[in-house]
C-alpha cells in the first residue's frame, strides 16, 4: 500500500490532475514506500536527489517529464539496504 505521504507529494502543486507518466509514478510511489519501510525498521537512511529532489520542492511531486525515481545512501546504508531488499 502506497504511504499518503508519498501520494499528497505526487499531485502537483496548485493543480488538480494527473501527470502523463502515471504508471512510471505510481510505481516508484510504491518502491520509495517500501525504501521507507526499510528505513523505518532497520534504520537505514537515505535521500531523494537528482529530478526526485527537485519534483519534491518545486511541484510538490513529480517532474512531468521525469519517469524515474532518485535515491541516494552511503555506501554502508546501501549494503544493509541491499541485503534486507535482497
Amino acid at each position: 500500500m502506497i504511504n499518503p505521504i508519498f501520494l499528497y507529494f505526487y499531485r502537483i502543486k496548485n493543480e488538480n490532475k494527473w501527470t502523463q507518466n502515471i504508471d512510471y509514478h505510481i510505481k516508484c510511489l510504491e518502491i520509495f514506500d517500501i525504501a521507507e519501510k526499510i528505513r523505518r525498521e532497520h534504520h537505514t537512511q537515505y535521500s531523494l536527489c537528482g529530478g526526485s529532489i527537485v519534483g519534491a520542492h518545486l511541484y510538490k511531486g513529480f517532474i512531468l517529464w521525469d519517469d524515474d525515481g532518485d535515491l541516494m545512501m552511503t555506501r554502508e546504508n546501501f549494503n544493509r539496504f541491499f541485503k534486507i531488499a535482497d
